[in-house]
């Protein structure tokens, strides 16, 4: 059974626990009522070992394959394809056009809602910098803000420096996470 206590995934779809190849079973239509309460009553048959992180907080630390309830469970291996084929998933933090930053970027061709890697966010605004001429000519670690780099950035600062014109950029566009997944489209 796959039980889930995190009190960030508690919720609406969390309060299930849900035994491989079935439907998920309401814990609250139990004798248990609270995935704690079944857990450390796993834990007292000496089914699984749990350790309580912080308040509320109950982790799997182990499980005792060997307890008399697992007899008669086959272990699924692998087949060997799936092996081969088995590859690390990276998360990517991206950047999403808000109403805030879209002037900006549609000079790009993008629209409110499109996504944007931290590496074409800052490809567009170096090129917005260079082609507008805003580098400061006396000290090449500055950038003079014009009108719509001040908005962006919201400062009204005249000048800043590169690496912060990025990060207040990056800082006021919508976050988000990309999920490539080996010929798939990215999540």
């Amino acid at each position: 059974a796959v039980v889930s206590t995190q009190s960030a995934h508690y919720g609406r779809d969390s309060q299930h626990v849900k035994p491989c190849c079935t439907e998920p079973v309401e814990i609250k239509q139990t004798s248990f009522k609270k995935v704690g309460v079944l857990m450390k009553d796993l834990e007292k048959q000496g089914i699984i070992v749990i350790k309580e992180q912080k308040k509320g907080v109950l982790n799997i630390t182990e499980v005792n394959f060997a307890h008399e309830n697992f007899r008669g469970v086959k272990k699924l291996e692998k087949e060997e394809e799936d092996v081969e084929e088995e590859e690390n998933i990276a998360v990517v933090q991206a950047f999403t056009c808000n109403a805030h930053v879209t002037k900006l970027f549609s000079l790009y061709g993008h629209k409110k809602g499109d996504i944007l890697t931290r590496k074409t966010l800052r490809d567009h605004v170096v090129s917005y910098i260079k082609s507008n001429q805003l580098a400061d000519p006396n000290d090449k670690k500055l950038v003079r803000l014009d009108p719509l780099l001040s908005t962006v950035m919201k400062t009204r600062d005249l000048t800043a420096p590169w690496n912060q014109v990025v990060q207040k950029v990056e800082s006021n566009c919508g976050k988000c996470y990309i999920v490539p997944l080996p010929d798939k489209f990215p999540i």
